[in-house]
């Protein structure tokens, strides 16, 4: 069972990788798209939506079920074809110049097969066996799961296998250079310790037959559980005496020791007031009374009390303590910024420590930083980079994807961030500040001069801390600090930053908190879900954003100068390009304008209306008037 699932699982990350190759961005449309957002007066809008529709070499006919552009087309289901990729009922099959799949067979890059039945690659498969070869001979081979050979000093059948030093038959026999196995008995050959599970055993100077053992060097010995000798501990049956302390006793009877006596339920104290009878009364030795269930004590600067189990108190200068039934509530602080309560077994609580905040009220809603258990209905946490002051941008992100934006990279490092789960999957929100290179800045070079303080700094953290290294690793590591140096010197240089090389870790913190002020800007992000986004979903990061509502019933999107909006579709829209806009209402009009210029139509040329710069013209059911 546990293989078929295993099976399963790489067979579909196998074809889910063979998938990844062909885009399903055409067959998925739910509106015509188009990376770019571009305003065209070279051609013109005929807007009959969604019966026809044509912009540009944008051609649409009953959509979705045909479209047509500069890229390809789709009829769909069944086809659709875009630049050198094609798919026949996707996501069944697909294909472009790199390979592709049909069903659970797949191809390209070199590699071929049939899932599950075999496949042929760098590595080869057929059913249960597989083998690697490089031309000359085998690199591996085996019968999974049983069989596996690597070369003559390693492999495995079965319970019996081989390694360069060891070897054995699983679990019963276990030999190598240093320790060895053979059924209950082991040894060492290089500690010279062996033993014979479980009853004899030899350890350095830890000896051990049956229930006697003893000690060679410390001079400890037994005979358990009855006997005992332990540096000046002694113990023979229940009664013990310790030469140390000048105490013994019979377990779990009496005890007398220099302070206290105990015989049974009573105890008193020889040198200090204090005594009782358990568990009745007492008289401790940090002054507090017991009576039963109840107690109670005071100091200088302290009380407690309490009636056991309904509640009890504690207090002094800089800790409270408060419990109420055990499980019903408890209250806990310490200092003046740290406190945290529960009450109904942790359900509900509070917990301020350090300057955040978590609470609960399970399972309704949870919130902080995590820990506790996540609610089904409301999880909201709270996160901070533990360094923002010297944090660098070091994650690559493309706001909106290679698919809507236009293909730029940024390089970020979320300072703070606010995610909110509503029902586990129905909804998510997030929100936060991430920091960034400023525009205009030498982000390939700042990037250089990131990864080298890094590097440098793991090198030298290494070298200090590597008492154990071999002199050519240390020299290894001395030489990459030495290029280190180097390359921080170049970027330093180009970037006109004037401080001295980095030598120790507060030289890394100055360096990084100079990158931060000088080069970097801080942007605010946000990220909405529903239904892991089937039904909306929303993303900004700074200025920009995109998101559809309603199922892609609503699209926004925006990047520099760029905007679109979009309502069912082309029915109506608004898009910006720079100083250019373009509009479609219903029932079929379209407008577009850009400097000097302007065009509307109602019905493609049924009726239209041109001003060029002056020049007017335009159509009345089809027939051109003015100057072209």
């Amino acid at each position: 069972m546990k293989r078929s699932i295993g099976l399963l699982a790489a067979g579909a990350l196998l074809l889910l990788s063979c998938m990844g190759c062909v885009s399903g961005d055409r067959a998925l449309r739910n509106s015509p798209a188009g990376r770019k957002i571009e305003v065209r007066f070279d051609g013109s809008t005929v807007n009959l939506w969604p019966l026809y529709y044509h912009s540009g070499d944008f051609t649409s006919v009953l959509w979705p079920l045909f479209d047509l552009d500069s890229r390809g087309f789709a009829v769909r289901p069944f086809f659709h074809h875009d630049r050198d990729a094609a798919a026949i009922l996707w996501p069944l099959s697909g294909w472009d110049h790199s390979g592709g799949w049909a069903l659970t067979a797949y191809w390209g890059e070199g590699r071929c097969g049939v899932f599950p039945l075999f496949h042929s690659g760098k590595f080869h498969t057929v059913g249960p066996f597989f083998w690697e070869h490089d031309g000359e001979k085998f690199t591996y081979l085996g019968m999974f799961p049983l069989i596996y050979y690597w070369k003559p000093d390693n492999w495995f059948a079965g319970p019996v296998w081989r390694t360069h030093d060891s070897g054995g038959l699983f679990p019963v026999l276990w030999l190598s250079d240093d320790f060895n196995l053979a059924g209950p008995a082991w040894w060492d050959y290089d500690s010279g310790n062996f033993g014979l599970f479980p009853v004899q055993w030899k350890v350095d100077n830890f000896n051990m037959i049956g229930p006697a053992w003893w000690n060679c060097g410390s001079g400890n010995w037994g005979f358990f559980p009855l006997v005992w000798n332990i540096n000046r501990f002694h113990a023979a049956g229940p009664v013990w005496w310790n030469y140390g302390n000048q105490s013994w006793g019979v377990f779990p009877l009496v005890k007398i020791s220099q302070d206290y006596r105990i015989i049974g339920p009573v105890w008193w104290r020889k040198k200090q007031p204090g005594g009782g009878f358990f568990p009745l009364f007492g008289l401790y030795a940090n002054g507090t009374r017991q009576a039963g269930p109840v107690w109670w004590g005071s100091g200088e600067k302290s009380r407690k009390h309490g009636f056991f189990p309904l509640y009890w108190y504690e207090s002094d200068a800089d800790r409270t303590e408060f419990n109420l039934g055990l499980v019903l509530f408890m209250l806990n602080r310490s200092g003046q910024e740290n406190m945290n309560w529960w009450a109904a077994g942790g359900l509900a609580g509070c917990e301020k420590y350090g300057g955040h905040l978590n609470w609960r009220f399970w399972p309704l809603v949870n919130y902080g930083r995590g820990g506790a258990l996540p609610s089904p209905v409301l999880q909201i946490t709270d996160d901070e980079h533990r360094d923002r002051p010297q944090a660098l941008p070091d994650d690559r992100y493309t706001p909106f994807g290679k698919s809507f934006g236009d293909g730029r990279e940024w390089r970020n490092v979320t300072l703070e961030n606010r995610k909110t789960y509503v029902g586990t999957l129905l909804a998510f929100h997030e929100t936060g500040t991430s920091r960034v290179w400023r525009p205009g800045a030498d982000s390939a070079t700042l990037d250089q001069l990131r990864c080298a303080l890094d590097d440098m700094e793991r090198n030298l953290i290494q070298l200090d801390n590597g008492r154990n290294f071999t002199e050519a690793r240390k020299a290894e590591l001395r030489e990459s600090l030495q290029n280190g140096k180097k390359r921080i010197a170049e970027c330093g240089e180009k970037l006109q930053i004037a401080l001295s090389l980095p030598e120790k870790k507060e030289d890394f913190t100055a360096w990084r908190r100079l990158l931060a002020e000088r080069f970097c800007t801080e942007v605010d992000f946000l990220e909405h879900r529903t239904l892991c986004g089937l039904t909306s979903w929303y993303e900004q990061f700074g200025d920009e954003y995109r998101g559809q509502f309603g199922m892609g019933a609503v699209i926004i999107r925006k990047y520099a100068d760029k905007s679109d909006f979009r309502l069912l579709g082309f029915l109506c829209r608004e898009k910006h390009d720079g100083d250019s806009s373009e509009y479609l209402y219903p029932p079929f009009i379209s407008v577009k304008e850009s400097p000097g210029r302007c065009r509307w139509s109602f019905l493609y040329r049924v009726f239209s209306y041109e001003n060029n710069d002056g020049r007017k013209s335009g159509h009345i059911f089809f027939i051109p008037w003015g100057e072209k």
